[in-house]
């Protein structure tokens, strides 16, 4: 079994190996994860160990970033998809027959509630905290999800 030193000495490497394939600098980098140059610095140094938040941090914001290849060493340091070759035959059949009529899966189903359009705020208007509260409700928290799996929370007071 390794040591808990040589396995961060082995991971900081290929930290170092993922920032100079992705062509940028420390600096930016530490910026991309939401961590200060220094800590960086003192992880790629061996000053500091990747601590999970630190992990999280660099594997939501690079997610082709290979986590296996990162904390262990294990794979290709990229994530690729899979190709047509890497199929067997039987697979492939599956998207190939288009002969055959699809079949409707999901029951339909009518909405409960439908909101009127009256009640649909215009797009262009320019709504302020206080607008958004409904009776004696206010809206604490607002979260957005990003297509590349990350997410920023905004609190409106």
């Amino acid at each position: 079994m390794q040591s808990v030193n040589l396995i961060f000495a082995e991971m900081k490497d290929r930290l170092k190996k993922f920032i100079a394939e992705m062509g940028i600098n420390q600096g930016d980098f530490a910026k991309q994860i939401g961590i200060s140059s220094s800590l960086l610095s003192f992880i790629l140094n061996g000053q500091r160990n990747i601590n999970d938040n630190i992990l999280s941090a660099i594997l939501l914001a690079n997610p082709n970033l290979n986590p296996k290849w990162l904390m262990d060493g294990e794979g290709e340091m990229f994530l690729t998809a899979l190709l047509p070759e890497d199929y067997d035959d039987k697979q492939l059949q599956l998207f190939e027959d288009k002969d055959e009529e699809p079949i409707e899966t999901t029951p339909k189903v009518e909405p409960e509630y439908v909101i009127p359009e009256s009640n649909i705020p215009k797009q262009d208007s320019v709504s302020t905290p206080e607008s958004h509260s409904q009776g004696h409700k206010k809206i604490k928290k607002i979260v957005f999800f990003y297509e590349d799996k990350t997410f920023a929370e905004y609190y409106p007071e």
